[in-house]
């Protein structure tokens, strides 16, 4: 998504050394786990459960905590064991302020993916006539 010189992700450099993360869907479950964090500091089982309102439905655990971990080493998370919950002691993660400044970001991305998709369907809709 970041061909153009007005994305955020690249222009800003919010991605870091690694390139753009704003790849369109492949990397939408980034955002998501940020947006939902920010809602609410949670643990992973958690967030998989919820991901679900944004379309990411049976998401493999074990995908969605390298993801967790990865937005934590680009400094967008922080966790902590959270042991005073019932249970076995869970990782919380919470957003930062890197990870909020990122997050913010995303509009402009989605409203790029709106607007192919939307320019997708209206080419398919001309071919048929």
């Amino acid at each position: 998504m970041c061909e153009s010189n007005d994305c955020k992700c690249e222009s800003e450099k919010v991605a870091g050394e690694k390139g753009c993360r704003c790849g369109g869907h492949s990397h939408f479950i980034d955002p998501c786990l940020l947006l939902l964090i920010a809602q609410t500091p949670s643990h992973g089982y958690d967030l998989v459960e919820r991901l679900g309102r944004y379309g990411i439905n049976e998401v493999d655990p074990t995908k969605a905590y390298r993801h967790l971990r990865h937005l934590e080493a680009e400094g967008f998370l922080e966790s902590a064991w959270a042991a005073e919950t019932p249970g076995p002691a869970r990782r919380e993660y919470r957003i930062t302020k890197e990870g909020l400044d990122f997050l913010q970001t995303w509009p402009l991305v989605i409203q790029k993916s709106i607007d192919a998709y939307g320019a997708f369907v209206e080419d398919l809709k001309n071919l048929n006539k």
